[in-house]
This record gives C-alpha cells, structure tokens and sequence, in this order.
C-alpha cells in the first residue's frame, strides 16, 4: 500500500471518529439525551473508525454509510439548535 493510500485511510478514520465525538458533545451541550437514531449512528461510526485504524487495508460501504448516517444526524442537530434558538 503506497503513502498516499495510507494517509487517506488515516484521515478517514480519524475523520469518522471526530464526527462522532462532535456530535455526541452536540447533544451533550444541548443537555438533553441523544435519540435512538443518533446515538447508534455515534456508535456504529466509533466501531467503523475503530475497523479502518486496526486495519488499514479495510475499505467498503461501512464507510459510506457511517458517514451519510452521521451527516444526516449532524443535519438533525443543526436543526434543533436553530429551532430552540429562534
């Protein structure tokens, strides 16, 4: 596997964790409990970026799907934010 390949899978499970971790301080600074879909959708995405670190040859839809799921979530959180700000 060449550098290039490898930095990019680095940064993509570092990528994917960090997201994570935002969004799980998203509900945390909202002081309210993260719903059901978000809080799989921050576990699944910690369990997929921890795949993709242990080994780093590992691509596929896990990726993809973590990632829409947790722009989607972010999306949702945005919202309630603006909403209880207006």
């Amino acid at each position: 596997m060449d550098s290039w390949t490898e930095n990019s899978i680095s940064e993509t499970w570092q990528s994917l964790n960090e997201a994570a971790l935002h969004l799980e301080s998203a509900w945390e600074w909202s002081k309210k409990n993260a719903d059901k879909a978000s809080a799989a959708t921050i576990d699944s995405s910690k369990k997929v970026s921890k795949k993709i670190a242990q080994v780093s040859g590992w691509v596929g839809m896990e990726i993809a799907e973590s990632i829409k799921a947790l722009e989607r979530e972010i999306g949702k959180q945005s919202k309630n934010t603006k909403k209880q700000q207006s």
